[in-house]
C-alpha cells in the first residue's frame, strides 16, 4: 500500500495542476486551495505567499529533473551524464515542458525565485570545471541541449523532426568524445599532431639553412 502524500506535497500537486492549466502568472492561493481540497488558510500554513509557493514548485521540479537524469545515466562518467541530459530533452513530454516554462515565466518578475534553477546551473558548471576532460566541449553540449529544451518549452523551435533528431544525434556523438577512452585517444592524436608539426618545422628550418649555405 502506497503511503499517502503529505499535505505539503498535495498542495504542490494542486499548484502544478493549476499552473499547467492557467499559467503560473495566473495562479492564486484560492484556486490552489480549492484544487487541493483545503481552505486558503490551510495552504498559507505551508506557503505564506504565492512567491514562496512558486519557489517551492521550482525546487521540486529541479530535484525531479536531477533525479530523472541520474536514473537515466548508465554511469557517473561525464559522457553518460551528458547523454542522460540529451535523452531527457529528447523524450520529455510537452505537458512537462509547458509546466516548466510557465513556472520560469511566473518567477521571472522576481529573480530571487529563480534561486533553485540558478543553483542547478551552478552545480552543473562546478562539476564540469572540476571533472571534465574538456570543459569547453562539455559546456557547449550542455548549453546546446538546454537551449533546445528551452526553445521547445516556449514553442519557439523552428526545427523539423529530422533536423531535431540530427541535432540530438550530433550532441550524443560529441558527448561520446568525453568518454575516458575517447578522451585518451584524442590526447594521443593531438600529441602525434604536435610531434609531426614540430618535426616538420625542424625539417623546414634545416632546408632553409642548407639553401643559405649553398648561396
Amino acid at each position: 500500500m502506497c503511503p499517502r502524500p503529505s499535505v505539503r506535497e498535495s498542495v504542490l500537486d494542486a499548484a502544478e495542476f493549476v499552473a499547467a492549466e492557467k499559467g503560473a502568472a495566473h495562479l492564486t492561493i484560492e484556486e490552489v486551495a480549492s484544487k487541493a481540497g483545503l481552505t486558503k488558510a490551510g495552504v498559507i500554513y505551508h506557503f505564506r505567499s504565492k512567491d514562496l509557493l512558486l519557489q517551492a514548485m521550482l525546487e521540486r521540479l529541479v530535484k525531479d529533473c536531477e533525479t530523472r537524469m541520474k536514473s537515466r545515466a548508465s554511469s557517473e562518467q561525464e559522457a553518460d551524464q551528458l547523454k542522460a541530459m540529451i535523452e531527457k530533452v529528447a523524450t520529455e513530454n510537452k505537458e512537462r515542458r509547458r509546466l516548466c516554462a510557465s513556472l520560469l515565466a511566473g518567477a521571472a518578475s522576481n529573480p530571487k525565485l529563480l534561486g533553485p534553477v540558478r543553483n542547478l546551473y551552478s552545480r552543473a558548471n562546478s562539476q564540469r570545471a572540476q571533472q571534465s576532460s574538456d570543459f569547453a566541449l562539455a559546456t557547449i553540449i550542455f548549453l546546446a541541449a538546454d537551449g533546445l529544451w528551452l526553445q521547445e518549452a516556449l514553442s519557439l523551435s523552428p526545427l523539423s523532426t529530422k533536423q531535431r533528431e540530427d541535432v540530438l544525434q550530433r550532441l550524443r556523438s560529441l558527448a561520446d568524445k568525453l568518454s575516458p577512452k575517447m578522451a585518451q585517444t584524442s590526447k594521443f592524436i593531438q600529441k602525434d599532431r604536435t610531434k609531426v608539426k614540430t618535426q616538420g618545422t625542424k625539417i623546414f628550418a634545416a632546408k632553409i639553412k642548407q639553401k643559405r649555405k649553398a648561396i
